[in-house]
């Protein structure tokens, strides 16, 4: 929770520095109010991201026949042939 507003000071950033959770739609989220405030002048800049990164990260795979993971370890969104998800990490940030 400490993250953005962590970041905020760093960067020398000015205004409100809002830290999200919300599971798997945090990014989603954090883009949702970077765009209600763009939308209502509360701001002229937003800076909106997510992160989900394992640590330590786990070695092995298991899948359990009827769970969410892939049976193959890989994931295919977008593809005829998804019949899965695959555990990862990652980081992503726009600007708007």
């Amino acid at each position: 929770d400490h993250l953005a507003p962590r970041l905020s000071y760093l960067l020398d950033l000015r205004g409100p520095s809002v830290p999200v959770n919300t599971a798997c739609s945090t990014s989603l989220v954090a883009v949702h109010l970077a765009c209600q405030s763009l939308l209502h002048f509360e701001c002229d800049v937003a800076i909106a991201g997510g992160a989900s990164v394992a640590v330590p990260a786990k070695s092995g795979y298991l899948y359990q026949e009827g769970g969410v993971l892939s049976p193959d370890g890989r994931c295919r969104a977008f593809d005829a042939r998804a019949n899965g998800t695959a555990p990862g990490s990652g980081v992503g940030v726009v600007v708007l």
